[in-house]
């Protein structure tokens, strides 16, 4: 018989509280992140939000025998209480001070015991969080699968889009080239290899581009670059077109996700044999990956990530797609700022025909592939809810007097990508619109002026921001 699928929050906290049960576990943390520790994730990936009904770009959910909650950042505070039932979960506001350890040491009782994901979670976050919990006698213990999948009876399947070259003309550097800078880097910090664990940097690397997750143009996926250049990149096969097989070469190894563990094992037995680390770099890998080395044997050093800095050296021919992407853009722009002009004040345009209308306007460059995230129209409050999306149920009206807030991008064949945020006054503003936008702008124009030494943090920075308004008795969230 078909086991039937948790139909809202309630029956899946009590799936998922008897999944723990069954494991041994007294408790179960949810991040929002990915196995690629994205902060944009697959359908399949989206475990915080089936599990709370929450869909912001940053948080977690902590999951307890009697109690759960969720916790994001200031930016989500409206719509975490629009999305998530206050009679199943508490409320966590990191910008108000709250932190996750915090609520687990006042939930838990001591001997708890919490599971977590170590596919999901940094080497550097589980070191933070067990030596705080150890602390207040809480165990913090891996589990070898998520007990998420094991009750999310109709979980999508994972995405299998295939990859695509990324062209070195508009690149402006070979992958060969490339491969051979980081195998210098990895050999001159003492390394035998560097497992690289975000499909940007492999994107980079290889010169390939993919669409597993929208708006984002990597392909999911790990690699290893051996001290001698050559690669080992774990992703599906059936994903690779015989182009992107002859583009890469016979130096990069395709190997199927499944072969990751054991190829970890391989590496960590010759880098000691060979008497040299495996790089990690403990910001971004999860902690799977240093177990995983750890147990077979291998001595893990940290190094960030080497194709991080160099990415971020933009080659001529990049530095010419950007220009090319923002011209077109801000052609596009231009003529949906007019026509928002020329519509808006009829009182007739709601949010969804606005973002429908933007999109028209950037498709009729045939440049275009994407947009480069969901497109925020907020039209009055919902414009101060950060990553907004409206839908049939939140779809405003736009009526004016108001502000109009949209927040789009595009990417382009070229290899540019914008992001464009506008705000637009929609009729005459009242006298408070104007008076907060002119103490607002003044925050700008204060930290645009700002000289300070170097080592200041951006709190301190950020009270210039802030000063017109607290003068004012105002304040941003």
């Amino acid at each position: 018989m078909t086991q039937s699928a948790p139909k809202d929050s309630a029956e899946k906290l009590a799936a998922l509280r008897a999944e723990l049960a069954r494991r041994g576990v007294d408790g179960f943390i949810v991040p929002r992140a990915d196995e690629y520790l994205g902060e944009y994730v697959p359908a399949r990936a989206e475990r915080l939000k089936w599990i709370s009904n929450f869909t912001g770009s940053a948080g977690a959910a902590v999951v307890l025998p009697g109690k759960a909650m969720v916790i994001s950042d200031g930016r989500y505070t409206i719509q975490m209480a629009q999305q998530v039932d206050k009679a199943l979960f508490d409320y966590q506001n990191t910008s108000d001070g709250d932190t996750m350890i915090g609520w687990i040491t006042a939930q838990a009782a001591r001997g708890t015991k919490m599971g977590y994901d170590p596919r999901l979670m940094t080497v550097g976050e589980v070191e933070n969080l067990r030596a705080r919990l150890k602390a207040k006698q809480i165990d913090l213990v891996a589990l070898d699968s998520n007990p998420v999948d094991a009750v999310w009876t109709d979980q999508p399947d994972a995405p299998m889009d295939k990859v695509e070259v990324f062209s070195e003309k508009v690149a402006g550097r070979s992958s060969v080239d490339k491969r051979t800078d980081i195998a210098k880097a990895v050999t001159e910090a003492g390394g035998a290899a560097v497992v690289l664990t975000m499909p940007d940097s492999i994107a980079w690397l290889l010169n390939i581009r993919g669409r597993d997750v929208p708006h984002v143009p990597t392909a999911l996926s790990y690699a290893i670059v051996h001290g001698n250049g050559d690669v080992e990149w774990f992703i599906p096969k059936a994903k690779l077109t015989p182009e992107v097989n002859q583009h890469i070469g016979n130096h990069v190894r395709v190997r199927e996700p499944s072969e990751l563990a054991q190829a970890l094992g391989d590496l960590a037995r010759a880098a000691q044999n060979d008497n040299k680390p495996v790089m990690i770099d403990a910001g971004v890998t999860p902690e799977w990956f240093k177990n995983t080395l750890s147990g077979a044997g291998a001595r893990v050093q940290a190094m960030k990530d080497p194709c991080v800095l160099p990415k971020a050296v933009k080659t001529s021919a990049e530095q010419q797609a950007i220009i090319d992407a923002h011209v077109r853009d801000g052609v596009a722009m231009a003529r949906f700022l007019k026509w928002v002009d020329d519509n808006a004040p009829s009182g007739k345009l709601t949010e969804i025909a606005v973002e429908e209308e933007l999109l028209k306007f950037r498709q009729r460059d045939a440049d275009v592939t994407d947009t480069s995230f969901d497109t925020i129209a907020g039209w009055a409050g919902n414009g101060a809810i950060v990553h907004y999306r409206a839908s049939k149920q939140t779809n405003a009206t736009i009526m004016p007097p108001g502000i109009l807030l949209v927040d789009s991008g595009g990417q382009y064949k070229s290899g540019g990508t914008t992001d464009i945020t506008r705000t637009v006054a929609v009729g005459k503003p009242t006298p408070d619109m104007m008076m907060h936008n002119t103490l607002v702008l003044k925050g700008h124009i204060a930290v645009a002026r700002a000289r300070f030494p170097e080592g200041t943090k951006g709190a301190a920075i950020d009270a210039l921001a802030r000063k017109a308004l607290w003068d004012r008795g105002l304040d941003y969230d």
